[in-house]
């Protein structure tokens, strides 16, 4: 079973990461163009926040759920 992560705000001010199953991808795709710091940018070695900037993009090589 494929999983997903679903934020869950347990004193209403930072997100907390809860690992459950998310109802969709399209779910998982509003959360995180809704909260893209949930990326670890900063691990793949980006720097600055991210911005998402498209969703569902065609490139000739395929369909990329987020760029950002």
């Amino acid at each position: 079973m494929a999983r997903k992560i679903l934020v869950v705000n347990t004193d209403g001010t930072r997100p907390v990461l809860s690992e459950v199953p998310a109802t969709n991808e399209l779910e998982l795709q509003s959360l995180l163009r809704d909260t893209p710091d949930l990326l670890p940018a900063d691990e793949i070695g980006v720097t600055g926040p991210l911005l998402v900037v498209g969703r569902e993009t065609v490139l000739p090589s395929g369909a990329v759920d987020l760029v950002a």
